[in-house]
Protein backbone atom coordinates (compact mmCIF):
# COMPACT_ATOMS: atom_id res chain seq x y z
CA UNK A 1 0.00 0.00 0.00
CA UNK A 2 1.39 3.97 -0.69
CA UNK A 3 0.33 4.63 2.82
CA UNK A 4 3.65 2.33 4.34
CA UNK A 5 6.21 4.16 1.93
CA UNK A 6 4.17 7.77 2.10
CA UNK A 7 4.17 7.54 5.99
CA UNK A 8 8.06 6.80 6.04
CA UNK A 9 9.22 9.62 4.18
CA UNK A 10 6.57 11.69 5.96
CA UNK A 11 7.92 10.46 9.26
CA UNK A 12 11.70 11.57 8.23
CA UNK A 13 10.47 15.19 7.09
CA UNK A 14 8.92 15.75 10.71
CA UNK A 15 12.01 13.55 12.93
CA UNK A 16 10.22 10.34 12.92
CA UNK A 17 12.59 7.37 11.95
CA UNK A 18 10.66 4.78 11.25
CA UNK A 19 7.13 5.78 11.38
CA UNK A 20 4.95 3.28 10.24
CA UNK A 21 0.94 1.59 11.22
CA UNK A 22 1.91 -0.89 13.76
CA UNK A 23 0.12 -4.49 12.92
CA UNK A 24 -3.35 -3.38 13.54
CA UNK A 25 -2.84 -0.74 10.80
CA UNK A 26 -3.07 2.11 13.05
CA UNK A 27 -0.90 5.05 14.48
CA UNK A 28 -1.41 7.34 16.74
CA UNK A 29 0.14 11.57 17.62
CA UNK A 30 -0.34 13.09 20.41
CA UNK A 31 -0.19 16.48 20.62
CA UNK A 32 -0.85 19.41 23.32
CA UNK A 33 -4.45 20.02 25.25
CA UNK A 34 -5.39 16.34 25.42
CA UNK A 35 -5.47 16.27 21.24
CA UNK A 36 -4.46 13.20 19.26
CA UNK A 37 -4.73 12.08 15.66
CA UNK A 38 -5.09 8.85 14.40
CA UNK A 39 -4.13 7.39 10.85
CA UNK A 40 -6.04 3.43 10.47
CA UNK A 41 -5.61 1.46 6.98
CA UNK A 42 -9.60 0.20 6.35
CA UNK A 43 -9.17 -1.73 3.34
CA UNK A 44 -8.44 0.47 0.19
CA UNK A 45 -8.66 3.79 2.54
CA UNK A 46 -6.76 5.38 4.89
CA UNK A 47 -8.76 7.17 8.05
CA UNK A 48 -7.28 10.11 9.50
CA UNK A 49 -9.51 11.43 12.94
CA UNK A 50 -8.58 13.33 15.16
CA UNK A 51 -10.16 13.67 18.92
CA UNK A 52 -10.03 16.35 21.72
CA UNK A 53 -11.19 15.00 25.09
CA UNK A 54 -11.80 16.74 27.94
CA UNK A 55 -12.43 16.78 31.68
CA UNK A 56 -16.56 17.26 31.06
CA UNK A 57 -18.62 14.45 30.93
CA UNK A 58 -21.04 14.78 29.08
CA UNK A 59 -20.15 17.23 27.45
CA UNK A 60 -22.70 20.66 26.74
CA UNK A 61 -24.86 19.85 23.45
CA UNK A 62 -23.44 23.47 21.63
CA UNK A 63 -19.77 21.97 21.52
CA UNK A 64 -21.49 18.64 19.33
CA UNK A 65 -23.56 21.48 17.34
CA UNK A 66 -20.36 23.52 17.08
CA UNK A 67 -18.47 20.12 15.09
CA UNK A 68 -21.71 19.50 13.11
CA UNK A 69 -21.36 22.73 11.63
CA UNK A 70 -18.34 22.78 11.04
CA UNK A 71 -18.83 19.72 8.51
CA UNK A 72 -21.11 21.80 6.73
CA UNK A 73 -18.36 24.68 6.14
CA UNK A 74 -17.25 24.25 2.21
CA UNK A 75 -13.90 25.27 2.88
CA UNK A 76 -12.42 21.82 3.08
CA UNK A 77 -10.48 19.75 0.96
CA UNK A 78 -12.34 16.51 1.57
CA UNK A 79 -15.07 15.04 3.10
CA UNK A 80 -15.71 15.83 6.82
CA UNK A 81 -17.73 13.86 9.55
CA UNK A 82 -17.88 14.93 13.21
CA UNK A 83 -17.34 12.25 15.83
CA UNK A 84 -17.46 11.27 19.25
CA UNK A 85 -15.51 8.17 21.30
CA UNK A 86 -17.74 9.18 24.51
CA UNK A 87 -19.72 11.51 26.15
CA UNK A 88 -16.63 13.62 26.78
CA UNK A 89 -14.91 13.95 23.70
CA UNK A 90 -15.40 15.61 20.15
CA UNK A 91 -13.62 14.83 16.78
CA UNK A 92 -13.76 15.27 13.25
CA UNK A 93 -12.44 11.99 10.67
CA UNK A 94 -11.91 11.92 7.04
CA UNK A 95 -10.75 9.54 4.78
CA UNK A 96 -8.93 9.32 1.53
CA UNK A 97 -8.06 6.81 -0.92
CA UNK A 98 -4.57 5.11 -0.03
CA UNK A 99 -3.68 5.23 -4.09
CA UNK A 100 -4.30 9.22 -3.03
CA UNK A 101 -2.41 9.43 0.40
CA UNK A 102 1.21 10.70 -0.72
CA UNK A 103 2.93 12.90 1.76
CA UNK A 104 1.37 16.47 0.69
CA UNK A 105 -1.46 14.85 1.48
CA UNK A 106 -0.58 13.54 4.98
CA UNK A 107 0.50 16.93 5.44
CA UNK A 108 -2.98 18.50 4.40
CA UNK A 109 -4.59 16.78 6.03
CA UNK A 110 -2.93 16.36 9.54
CA UNK A 111 -2.66 20.55 9.34
CA UNK A 112 -6.31 20.66 8.45
CA UNK A 113 -7.84 18.71 11.29
CA UNK A 114 -5.13 20.39 13.88
CA UNK A 115 -6.95 23.58 12.58
CA UNK A 116 -10.39 22.03 12.87
CA UNK A 117 -9.96 20.90 16.54
CA UNK A 118 -8.37 24.27 17.48
CA UNK A 119 -11.77 26.14 17.97
CA UNK A 120 -12.25 23.20 20.95
CA UNK A 121 -9.29 24.21 23.00
CA UNK A 122 -11.08 25.03 26.21
CA UNK A 123 -13.17 22.13 26.22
Amino acid sequence: MIIDSELLQFGNTIGIQNLHLNEKGCIKFSFDNDRTLYIERFDETILFFILKSSTLAPLPYVVYEKALEACKQPKGPFELHAIAKSDSDIGFLTKVKDSDCDQPTIYRVFKWLLSLIEPFHSI
